[in-house]
């Protein structure tokens, strides 16, 4: 099997009504749950919230990109993450899903990481339909208002806190995922006797979790925080 392009990848999706009368909010189980009482959205304190960012803060991996996103306008961060990471999940996963499939008997720890990718790619596809239709849009909105020096209505489940609570509940299962890919490959190390085709998913895999990682941090340690601070300032 020969690959002539090189995987770039990246990363995290059903829309997300947090106000429906439903029971719970969640998956596997790398998810918390979210639980609903009638149709009011159970109450996520910010400082819950900034609890979660400083966890998810665990090493310097989380930022190792070139760019400077702490310089980056808050709408800006939103486009780079639709239009590269986003784009990037869809164009690529498939084609590891592939590449996996057909190295599936490569070792013995080949069918985790099989099982681990596809509910990680599954569940990030979800990720971000979430992000994209519904969380996103009032955002961008929101980031109008402010520069507008206008008010802003409340998001429809009463604040942003609760889907960036969720948001950030899913970016802790990834982060956990894909550590046990990097644990099950020793650090993405091939062995002296292994395929050029197994190195190149390896490649492959640990780039994809660079940018999982990039791709977290402009939302959790920049996006989230300055739009709850201006929704604290505008929003009625």
């Amino acid at each position: 099997m020969q690959l002539k392009n090189k995987f770039n990848f990246f990363l995290m999706p059903i829309i997300l009504d947090c106000c429906k009368n439903t029971k719970k909010i969640g998956k596997s189980s790398f998810y918390t749950t979210l639980t609903i009482l009638g149709n009011k959205c159970y109450s996520f304190h910010l400082s819950q919230i900034h609890t979660f960012a400083e966890k998810l803060k665990t090493s310097k991996d989380m930022d190792t990109s070139r760019h400077y996103f702490q310089e980056w306008p808050t709408d800006l961060l939103i486009d780079y993450a639709l239009k590269i990471h986003h784009r990037g999940i869809r164009h690529n996963g498939q084609r590891l899903l592939k590449l996996i499939s057909f190295l599936k008997d490569e070792n013995e720890v080949m069918g985790e990481i099989e099982s681990l990718f596809t509910a990680s790619f599954n569940d990030l596809l979800n990720h971000l339909q979430k992000e994209e239709q519904v969380l996103f849009p009032y955002l961008y909105d929101l980031l109008e208002a402010h520069r507008n020096n206008q008010p802003m209505a409340p998001m429809h489940c009463g604040t942003i806190a609760h889907p960036v609570q969720m948001m950030m509940m899913e970016h802790e299962g990834e982060i956990a995922r894909h550590q046990r890919i990097c644990d099950l490959t020793n650090n993405y190390s091939a062995p002296a006797d292994a395929s050029e085709d197994y190195q190149l998913l390896l490649n492959a895999l640990k780039e994809f979790s660079a940018d999982l990682h990039e791709h977290i941090h402009i939302e959790n340690d920049l996006i989230f925080p300055r739009c709850l601070a201006i929704e604290q300032k505008i929003v009625g």
